[in-house]
């Protein structure tokens, strides 16, 4: 009588070498996270400390001016209105303008503060990413520090309105060049196709009223 052959199961091995390897990663990651440094999060934290306090006297000191202080965007003359008070418009008044963009750093804009005798400034942004902005204002008045800081939507500029004026240009050359007879025959394709459109919108409406008088006909159960 022959013994039954004994055949090798590889499962042993393979729980024994998943264990070795969870235990090393572990060992690993754990000898990893000792060796890293948490006494500060930054070398600089005290000045860090000083310009976080400071930016809170600057947002302190701008709430009661919140109503005088105004950044609008003019869509038809592609430019950023920006208003202060007039009391600190005629006063010495220093800072700067800067053009926050969320989407891409590499688009962020520094203007220096020069607003007139009224308190108004104009910034041109006719040739900028159209798209959302932040608009953060900080100015001194009298050693006195203030911020503000509002979001804009620049709309129809830069890129892409120079790209829509080309093709716009483009269709102009191309209809002033087309012949009378390349018109005659687009106004009759677009006849017919009015046609087939108002064809099937009136379609619509009689298939389901004939639908309705049919449903009603049908014998209740």
């Amino acid at each position: 009588m022959k013994s039954p052959l004994s055949r090798w199961h590889p499962w042993p091995l393979a729980i024994l070498a998943w264990f070795a390897g969870f235990s090393t990663f572990t060992a690993g990651f754990i000898i990893f996270a000792v060796g890293q440094k948490t006494d500060l999060v930054r070398p600089d934290y005290y000045d860090q400390e000083i310009r976080f306090q400071e930016q809170i006297d600057r947002l302190k000191a701008t709430r009661p001016l919140r109503a005088q202080v105004t950044v609008s965007y003019d869509a038809s003359r592609h430019c950023v209105h920006i208003h202060l008070p007039t009391a600190q418009a005629v006063r010495s008044i220093s800072g700067r303008i800067r053009f926050y963009r969320p989407s891409d750093a590499s688009l962020d804009r520094d203007v220096p503060l020069a607003v007139d005798s009224a308190g108004l400034q104009v910034v041109h942004v006719a040739e900028w990413r159209r798209g959302l902005w932040r608009v953060r204002l900080e100015w001194t008045v009298d050693g006195q520090g203030y911020y503000y800081d509002q979001a804009i939507v620049v709309s129809m500029n830069g890129p892409t309105s120079t790209r829509w004026n080309r093709v716009s240009r483009s269709i102009d050359r191309w209809t002033a060049a087309c012949p009378p007879s390349r018109f005659v025959a687009m106004r009759h394709v677009r006849r017919r196709t009015w046609g087939l459109s108002m064809s099937l919108l009136s379609v619509g409406p009689s298939c389901r009223s004939a639908w309705r008088r049919s449903s009603a006909a049908l014998p209740s159960s």
